[in-house]
């Protein structure tokens, strides 16, 4: 019939079967909003229209299907009439799906907060389109208290970032007080309450992970100006013997295992290795500066009648004390025992 003979409601009826069919068979959303747009134009406010209307883009199964589904027998709900109850069930077990889903996201690696939130908001519908459901009231309980522990959880989080921030701070003090071996044991134990944070939250995390990179490369900083002393001590030591100092050299050589001493087996394979390469050296040299030292000693200690020792300055030599045995007399008069010049 045509639609100036026939009733609205069959004319209603007609564009419902028509959106069915787009939908159902063709699957064109844009041909069922333009049949929708005309359904409007004709339609009583047939709340079973609505429904069917709504089951139509619910059996889509795709996101934007479902959120017009949901629209369509809110619309249907609130004309109300025999179909009510039915499309109220249809709406609170959607709900309670749509709630299932976002609870079950909170168990996963990095949930967001919105997850809980949305889960909750999603099981206060359904029961809000049925009063009588025993299970959105359990699931709504349920997810208040996943709510609650994720607060917890939060702060303890927070509370684990902070106390590394604290200790952190300390052990950049001693850094910059050059106390170099508390500054490293400090700094390890940062990472502690930054290891402490796992990946629920992923911000929190992300701060984690960047501090104990951070700290890390301070240790490495810290280690790698440790070593930088130890080789300094050792090139002191040298310069000392160079000048004969043999005892200021030796208490140089002798200081590199304690300075090194705040570097552990833990550290890389490179510094430790060069942190024994170090003490090795430091040990070498301290054994030839006792050598060079004894040698010295014993050159220098006055022989029978007091002249001076095989290896000794010879007199005269520059270095030599003024009035030692061979040295001119004052005014260019010879020494005792020096030879006669020709002719006396």
């Amino acid at each position: 019939p045509s639609q100036g003979s026939a009733s609205p409601r069959m004319v209603s009826g007609y564009f419902v079967e028509e959106i069915g069919y787009l939908l159902g068979e063709k699957r064109n959303t844009n041909a069922a909003d333009r049949a929708y747009d005309n359904f409007l134009k004709v339609n009583q406010q047939l709340p079973e229209a609505y429904e069917q209307i709504g089951d139509q883009f619910y059996q889509l199964g795709t996101e934007v299907g479902v959120k017009r589904a949901v629209r369509e027998w809110r619309i249907a709900h609130n004309i109300g009439g025999t179909t009510r109850n039915r499309v109220a069930n249809k709406l609170s077990g959607h709900f309670l799906e749509e709630g299932r889903v976002f609870l079950a996201r909170t168990n996963e690696p990095g949930a967001a907060e919105s997850d809980y939130t949305s889960a909750l908001r999603s099981f206060e519908q359904a029961l809000e389109f049925n009063r009588g459901s025993d299970e959105a009231a359990k699931l709504i309980q349920q997810t208040n208290v996943a709510i609650q522990e994720r607060n917890e959880r939060f702060q303890t989080t927070v509370e684990f970032i902070s106390k590394g921030e604290q200790i952190r701070e300390k052990a950049d003090n001693m850094r910059n007080a050059e106390d170099f071996g508390n500054a490293i044991q400090t700094y390890r134990a940062a990472i502690v309450p930054y290891e402490a944070v796992d990946d629920e939250f992923e911000d929190q995390s992300k701060q984690a992970q960047d501090a104990i990179s951070k700290i890390k490369s301070e240790i490495a900083t810290v280690i790698n100006k440790v070593l930088s002393q130890a080789s300094d001590l050792i090139e002191e030591g040298d310069r000392a013997v160079e000048e004969f100092k043999f005892e200021d050299a030796i208490a140089k050589y002798e200081r590199v295992p304690s300075v090194l001493s705040i570097v552990s087996d833990e550290e890389s394979n490179t510094v430790v290795d060069r942190r024994n390469e170090l003490i090795q050296l430091a040990a070498t040299k301290v054994d030839d500066a006792k050598r060079q030292k004894m040698q010295a000693d014993e050159a220098n200690k006055p022989g029978p009648a007091g002249a001076p020792k095989f290896g000794a300055k010879p007199a005269g030599a520059p270095g030599a004390p003024a009035g030692a045995p061979g040295a001119p007399a004052p005014g260019g008069a010879p020494q005792f025992g020096a030879p006669k010049p020709a002719g006396q």
